[in-house]
């Protein structure tokens, strides 16, 4: 499904890739995994709100069953498009449920 939005990267410098991953499948089969140093900021990719944050967890491994403790920001934007931000480090969100965001 092409989507309707025009976004902007969220990271600069990065190795993008789409299929390197095992678990671009399913709900995840669109993905990319932007490749970049631990601490590298993340910038909303579009304008938007934060409609789920989870930055609590320090766990995390290599398979599926590793998804329930992942921490991510959820962004709803126009046009009923979302983009998650996923492998987020913990503490590490700088927006909270109901911020607004603009891109970049």
């Amino acid at each position: 499904m092409k989507p309707k939005n025009k976004y902007q990267y969220p990271v600069e410098n990065a190795k993008i890739t789409y299929d390197e991953s095992p678990a671009h499948t399913g709900r995840l089969k669109h993905a990319a995994d932007f490749i970049i140093p631990e601490g590298t900021p993340i910038k909303a990719s579009l304008d938007g709100i934060a409609v789920d944050v989870r930055q609590d967890s320090d766990i995390g491994g290599p398979d599926e069953s590793f998804d329930k403790f992942e921490n991510y920001i959820e962004i709803k934007h126009q046009n009923g498009e979302y983009s998650i931000y996923e492998h987020i480090r913990k503490d590490g969100a700088l927006v909270k449920v109901s911020d607004k965001v603009k891109t970049g």
